[in-house]
């Protein structure tokens, strides 16, 4: 009897942890592991690494905000999307200049192919 309870108490304990594990991933992007990844790929200088930073936080919120102020299924919304996409792709370009932004667009590219093999 004891080890029955113990065996159910394991697993309720394990289904638990599993369902609170998948209820905090966040669809939100990383910022600090983005960043870093960043970083590494296009050896970023210091002023890049903190302009980089502020660029991301504040597209995080840009897109946090468009997403709130327009409604998904409306006609407009990926022409909207586009726009928004368009004008910060602009910005990073301008923080990175044009070599270490074509290769981020490569690797963005790369990861986009293998995202879309494994599904």
């Amino acid at each position: 009897m004891n080890k029955y309870f113990i065996i159910m108490f394991s697993s309720l304990l394990l289904v638990v942890s599993s369902i609170n594990a998948q209820e905090n991933k966040s669809k939100e992007p990383d910022i600090t592991a983005e960043l870093e990844k960043m970083t590494t790929d296009l050896d970023l200088t210091k002023n890049e690494i903190a302009s980089v930073k502020i660029f991301l936080e504040k597209q995080l919120a840009e897109r946090k905000q468009f997403r709130k102020d327009n409604d998904k299924n409306s006609d407009d919304f990926k022409a909207k999307m586009k726009e928004l996409q368009l004008k910060q792709s602009d910005e990073l370009k301008a923080i990175l200049g044009d070599e270490k932004f074509d290769k981020y667009q490569q690797i963005k590219n790369e990861e986009r192919k293998n995202k879309n093999k494994s599904e």
